[in-house]
């Protein structure tokens, strides 16, 4: 038995290739593995010691019975649709959600037209492939795969294997700490730039935290730009003129893994008020970091969260900017949410992950 992880890219820092990634690591130890990509970074194969199929392998292995695919979904992916249709081989659909596009209609048409025909090819694939499980991130990713017409009996959900783990052992950056512990309220959020991720609420946010509480705050935002996205990212950055939030509000693009867990250790509250998420790796990142959280209630962010967390129903900036002051300023409250976040994380430790997945995937 071959087992093949299709996924249309595979890159390193990205929450699908960390799912990937410690997939392959999982089921090699025991497994034939191999991995098709149709865009990846070869560093990576490299490090990993990844065996990467061409096409034509993977056409082949796709007709034996005996194999098994594990198809990672997350956009339209023209290449293998027949392929999977098609296929004799047992397949797993794991769905990691497609944007809906309505949020790049103003941005840019090539992002419209890629999660319009995805959300389209989602449909298609189950009604036409014989797809023997589906595995969705959160509860809200296989609502959406019911509601799409899978079988509710087939569909499960385990939340992404992700790279938690990796901040334990992870110093500080010594200059960027310095900066950060400045006296100032610190608060972050970490997404890349893109219309569903809620920046101008954050913007929003911080101008009415300025009104009614001053400048002794800093709103950190992290997150890769795109420049496909160009306008989205003008736009965030014209609302911190048009508000003169220079001196309250950073955008930092690129930044590395010992200056993210640095951020994460400084910061007082991690922030979300994303209006679309389909799991949120950073909401376990955060919790990791003992840090709690204020969200808007939104797709799969209240169920990543977890109980006894501050999460806002509808978005209200004023309200949300007195929490933040309500919670920096409150020792005790804010070691009560950190602590509720710790216990969520219990959740989603990597021993149960791995255990959910190796049984649903029954392999012989």
């Amino acid at each position: 038995m071959k087992i093949i992880i299709l996924t249309p890219s595979l890159y390193k820092n990205d929450g699908v290739g960390n799912d990937v990634m410690h997939e392959y690591e999982l089921l090699s130890a025991k497994y034939d593995i191999c991995i098709y990509a149709e865009y990846y970074n070869e560093d990576l194969l490299i490090d990993a010691n990844i065996e990467l199929i061409t096409l034509e392998k993977l056409k082949k292995y796709s007709k034996n019975s005996k194999n098994t695919i594990i198809f990672h979904h997350s956009i339209y992916w023209e290449l293998v649709e027949d392929i999977l249709i098609e296929s004799k081989a047992k397949i797993y659909f794991r769905y990691h959600n497609i944007t809906p596009p309505e949020f790049f209609a103003k941005y840019n048409k090539l992002f419209v037209d890629a999660t319009r025909k995805g959300l389209v090819q989602t449909k298609r694939i189950i009604k036409s492939a014989n797809i023997h499980k589906f595995i969705s991130d959160s509860s809200f990713n296989n609502d959406d795969l019911i509601g799409y017409g899978a079988d509710p009996e087939r569909c499960f959900t385990i939340a992404p294997f992700h790279k938690i783990s990796d901040f334990d052992n992870e110093p500080f950056d010594i200059s960027l700490l310095d900066e950060l512990i400045d006296g100032k309220i610190n608060i972050l959020f970490v997404g890349r730039f893109a219309p569903n991720k809620g920046h101008k609420h954050i913007v929003e946010v911080a101008y009415e935290y300025k009104t009614l509480y001053g400048s002794n705050i800093r709103f950190s935002m992290i997150g890769k730009i795109d420049q496909n996205l160009k306008q989205y990212y003008d736009e965030v950055m014209a609302l911190v003129e048009q508000y003169d939030l220079h001196d309250i509000v950073s955008v930092e693009d690129n930044v590395s893994f010992r200056q993210l867990h640095t951020y994460y250790g400084c910061s007082h509250v991690f922030l979300l008020t994303s209006e679309h998420e389909g799991f949120c790796v950073p909401i376990l990142e955060a919790q990791a970091h003992d840090l709690p959280i204020v969200a808007l209630d939104r797709s799969a962010v209240a169920s990543t969260l977890g109980e006894n967390q501050v999460i806002f129903n509808e978005i209200n900036h004023r309200k949300i900017a007195t929490s933040l002051n309500v919670i920096s300023k409150n020792v005790r409250y804010r070691e009560y949410l950190a602590t509720n976040g710790r216990n969520n994380l219990k959740r989603f430790a990597l021993d149960n992950l791995e255990n959910e997945f190796i049984n649903l995937l029954e392999l012989a």
